[in-house]
């Protein structure tokens, strides 16, 4: 029996089965359907648009609504084009989370604040799990430009708690400089 694909008719050999699909979080740049072909609006975006040639995947076929610009959803990247997976998967299209040169020692000690960070400053993410807090926090730095405070007040660069810390940690997590007036400081108040 070979394995089943989706996206091709079946013959009378097809049995029930279950199967893996790679999924991960985009940003809608424009009106999208569930189900609709999309594509990176630039390589290393994670801002999604429509695609007339099929592109890396599909608007999550799940949802009950269409994406309208801005939100975020999951991307589910057509079959057989991710290059590994351990339930952790890579893919062309997206880049693993930015490692630095530093040593695993202080990448771990400069994550593990920045986890704290979110939790502290996030508590509306931190309800679902330190983790979920983190990588929300991580993700609207990354793809939204943003550090974005969920639960807590932060309305400009001013606001924001422990401002070199931060950026030092951020410095060291993502192998890269980040530029403070290149971020918007907002809050979900």
């Amino acid at each position: 029996m070979k394995n089943p694909e989706l996206g091709h008719l079946l013959d009378e050999t097809a049995q029930r089965d279950a199967i893996h699909v790679a999924i991960a979080p985009v940003v809608a740049s424009e009106l999208l359907q569930p189900g609709q072909a999309i594509d990176l609006v630039e390589p290393g975006s994670h801002r999604v648009r429509k695609s007339a040639s099929g592109g890396i995947g599909i608007v999550d076929p799940f949802l009950p609504r269409a994406v309208q610009a801005e939100e975020r959803f999951y991307v589910c990247l057509h079959q057989n084009t991710v290059t590994g997976m351990r339930h952790h998967w890579s893919h062309p299209a997206f880049c693993d989370e930015p490692r630095s040169d530093t040593g695993d020692d202080e990448y771990n000690r400069a994550r593990d604040w920045l986890r704290g960070y979110a939790v502290c400053n996030c508590p509306h993410d931190a309800e679902v799990s330190a983790d979920y807090a983190y990588r929300t926090f991580m993700d609207n730095i990354n793809i939204d430009k943003r550090v974005f405070y969920s639960g807590s007040d932060l309305h400009s660069f001013a606001e924001l708690n422990e401002p070199e810390e931060l950026f030092r940690n951020l410095r060291i997590v993502l192998g890269r400089e980040i530029d403070r007036n290149e971020l918007t400081y907002e809050c979900s108040c």
